[in-house]
């Protein structure tokens, strides 16, 4: 047989070949040893928490074009298992086209209810059912309402709820030490929400007109403007409010002239929580004319700060939207 240079090299390959099977044939026994050895503990899971305040608000449209902002607030509770807490309500409408509802001849109005509920909640699944509702009379809506029931799933800081009337709304989990919702978002019916959205600044210049027909066919026009200034959750200033009749035919036998024109300022002190705000009236100036009617109860108002620049008020007489003035 010839001897070939190659041969050599061959069998020393082949040999390191041999040791490197007999090296791998060791292996697995050592790393499965080394895995053993330094492997993390398992993981334990978080058990999910539904505890806190949920928020959800949507802005949408109603078929006559008014504007219908919807809120609600819940506050859940659990222990170990079980689910408990209620919930709030509340639904703005507001008249777009500044024509008053028939149901109050005002151009707005606010539905509130709060609701008990009570639960349980397994792996993130959750179930609620009301056990009762409480709703404010109100002269806009008489419709009596069935308790409803919801389930769904609890995902991080959202809680994705639906419920058997039809429909899925999404919760947002408002964070420890922060303040009450600001109304505002988007989105169609109650299907959609947002969370609590940056708090509408309320120091600036607001504004309402009224224009109307009285019985007797004169024409009255009224006018307020808002002067507010915010500083710590204290709310301070005025408003002017101006009224000017005008009588078509004749002239008012209190002035002899066919037009009457009043201006009032009233200066303003209140507070404000979130959203929410509360004005009253402690005095007020006015120049005396031949057809005042004597002296001007102060008014107390209670309200909400709306989005795009508005104010609704509400008083013992009815309720009004503050516009900012551009």
């Amino acid at each position: 047989m010839r001897w070939s240079p190659l041969l050599p090299v061959l069998l020393w390959v082949s040999l390191l070949w041999l040791g490197a099977c007999a090296t791998t044939a060791r292996r697995p026994a050592t790393v499965v040893a080394s895995q053993v050895q330094s492997a993390p503990p398992p993981a334990v899971s978080r058990a999910a928490d539904a505890t806190g305040v949920w928020d959800w608000v949507v802005r949408s449209t109603t078929q006559q074009g008014d504007l219908q902002i919807e809120q609600e607030e819940w506050h859940l509770e659990q222990q170990g298992t079980r689910l408990a807490g209620y919930y709030h309500r509340q639904v703005v409408t507001m008249s777009t086209d500044q024509r008053p509802f028939q149901c109050n001849g005002m151009l707005g109005f606010i539905k509130n209810v709060r609701a008990r509920l009570s639960g349980e909640i397994r792996d993130g699944q959750v179930t609620l059912r009301e056990l009762g509702v409480d709703t404010e009379r109100n002269p806009c809506d008489s419709r009596q309402r069935e308790l409803l029931s919801y389930v769904g799933r609890l995902q991080g800081e959202e809680l994705v709820l639906s419920y058997d009337a039809g429909g899925e709304q999404r919760l947002v989990r408002r964070p420890a030490g922060s303040g009450s919702l600001s109304l505002g978002g988007g989105g169609e019916g109650r299907g959609r929400g947002h969370g609590p959205l940056e708090k509408e600044p309320i120091a600036g210049l607001w504004e309402w007109q009224f224009r109307a027909v009285d019985a007797e066919g004169d024409l009255q026009a009224e006018r307020e403007e808002w002067h507010l200034s915010e500083k710590n959750a204290e709310i301070t200033g005025y408003y002017e409010r101006t009224i000017e009749r005008l009588r078509v035919n004749g002239v008012y036998p209190c002035s002899g002239s066919p037009q009457i024109k009043t201006t009032t300022r009233f200066l303003l002190k209140g507070q404000r929580f979130g959203d929410k705000l509360s004005l009253s009236e402690i005095d007020y100036q006015r120049q005396p004319g031949p057809c005042d009617a004597g002296q001007h109860r102060l008014d107390s108002y209670q309200g909400s700060v709306l989005p795009e620049g508005q104010l609704l008020l509400n008083w013992h007489g009815g309720s009004q939207i503050l516009r900012r003035k551009r």
